[in-house]
């Protein structure tokens, strides 16, 4: 072979281990773009992926938000369905008896010369026991509208008609002659109720004594606050003219301020003769009207050996929250609800001191009109414990929820629903802040609540309640 065949043959072989080496490079390069863009590609898919998994997590979550959401507002309109229905039963239960009453009162009109509202109800444990068994009460008084100018006739009414008291005890009529206080009476003020005092033989009350008796001791429980908040605090500065023959009810006892003979003066052995600056005394002359606790279901329970019904002839407008009801029933001609308080212990029931409360106060008319123009003759007062109103049948998936109760006088109490369990929280706001974007807000009795009329006064001492509804779960 020649040189330059030998030439020619080198460079051939060279150009072709160089296009075979740049093929392979090629192939490299080809290999390693595609390799990159299928991370790029991977990368892209994974990005993608956790972009539709957020957008995903966060549109289940805002689902999830949105049927909390609307699954609790459809169990607070259910509940407060319940709520409202358990009103109804209360309001109507006191409206029936109203009727009742109005019935009696028109009869006793045609019948009798007392004045409209001086009635004794028969067979008031059926009447009103009826009543107090639809609303749940703990307690149902009738008070009757004394005006001023009936007050002595009330007075002599009263005691010519506390037979019922024997006919309608709980254990079958008592033959015995109950005795009550032959006037309407009231305390002197309420600085002893702040402090359990030892009153005569030790025991915590008041000491007193009974119509017609000589001074003795007589132990009596304490009524309790008056829900105002303000127990030291009378309803008005009062100016007594005391009768001589009238008894009294000491509490404590300072320096006798008169003789020490005088039929007003007890002697106790702690504090020896005086007069308490608390005392069971005749109501003030000067009043317009009065409100004597007169019958109510329970019947005051009588001690066959000492019958003496203490309860009876009590002016329940002593109470400062019970006289704004009234005034402003007298304007509004509707019933009222009242605070959150220990009413019972205005019937002097101690018992229930635990058991959160209320009380509707409910208006006896003179006639069936529809005008405005009847009179008021007398007033029912049912004590129906708070947790009576949110009884409910909701399953036992319902959602837990707390609900919290204001008033317009400044009360709130929290009320706990677990299923159809209802647990009374105590008077404090107890649900969980983290809630608090669930929030539901509904007017309480809404259906009454409408008689508190703008233009009316006393609308700022009259409790209007609000509900704000909780969940306590997710």
């Amino acid at each position: 072979m020649s040189e330059d065949a030998k030439t020619n043959a080198a460079d051939t072989e060279t150009e072709t281990a160089n296009v075979t080496e740049t093929g392979t490079k090629l192939s490299r390069r080809e290999g390693n773009t595609a390799c990159t863009c299928k991370i790029i590609f991977v990368a892209v898919l994974v990005v993608l992926a956790v972009i539709v998994a957020i957008g995903f997590t966060t549109r289940h979550m805002a689902l999830k938000e949105i049927t909390l959401d609307d699954k609790f507002s459809a169990q607070v309109s259910e509940m407060a369905i319940f709520i409202d229905t358990n009103v109804d039963a209360a309001f109507d239960s006191l409206n029936s008896l109203s009727v009742l009453t109005t019935s009696l009162v028109k009869q006793n009109a045609e019948e009798t010369d007392y004045p409209p509202g001086f009635i004794t109800i028969p067979d008031v444990s059926q009447a009103l026991g009826q009543a107090k068994n639809a609303s749940n009460a703990l307690i149902i008084a009738y008070m009757p509208k004394v005006l001023s100018e009936h007050l002595e006739l009330w007075e002599k009414y009263s005691s010519i008609h506390s037979s019922w008291i024997a006919e309608e005890q709980a254990g079958g009529p008592m033959n015995v002659t109950p005795e009550i206080m032959e006037y309407v009476w009231e305390y002197t003020d309420y600085h002893w109720e702040s402090g359990r005092r030892l009153i005569g033989d030790g025991m915590p009350g008041l000491r007193g004594n009974a119509p017609s008796r000589k001074l003795e001791n007589r132990v009596m429980e304490r009524p309790g606050a008056d829900c105002s908040g303000k127990e030291e605090e009378r309803r008005r500065d009062l100016q007594y003219t005391y009768d001589d023959d009238a008894p009294f009810v000491f509490t404590e006892d300072d320096d006798a301020p008169f003789d020490s003979e005088d039929d007003n003066i007890g002697y106790d052995d702690e504090f020896g003769w005086g007069w308490a600056p608390s005392a069971q005394v005749p109501s003030p002359r000067s009043d317009e009207f009065y409100t004597p606790v007169w019958q109510s279901y329970p019947v005051p329970v009588l001690d066959p050996f000492d019958p003496y019904a203490s309860i009876i002839n009590y002016n329940l407008k002593d109470r400062i929250v019970f006289e704004n009801a009234i005034d402003y029933i007298e304007l509004s001609k509707q019933p009222v609800l009242l605070d959150v308080c220990n009413q019972a212990s205005w019937f002097l029931i101690d018992e229930h001191r635990d058991i959160l409360q209320t009380a509707i106060t409910f208006p006896v008319f003179d006639e069936f009109s529809e005008t405005t123009t009847k009179t008021i003759v007398g007033y029912y007062t049912a004590v129906i414990p708070w947790k009576e109103f949110f009884k409910n049948s909701r399953g036992p998936d319902s959602m837990d929820m707390i609900i919290v109760m204001r008033n317009t006088c400044g009360e709130v109490f929290s009320v706990e629903l677990k299923g159809d369990t209802v647990t009374m929280l105590g008077e404090t706001d107890e649900h969980d802040r983290k809630f608090d974007k669930y929030e539901r807000i509904s007017d309480f009795a809404h259906q009454y609540n409408d008689a508190l009329i703008s233009n009316l006064p006393y609308e700022e001492e009259i409790c209007s309640y609000s509900m704000h509804f909780y969940p306590s779960e997710k």
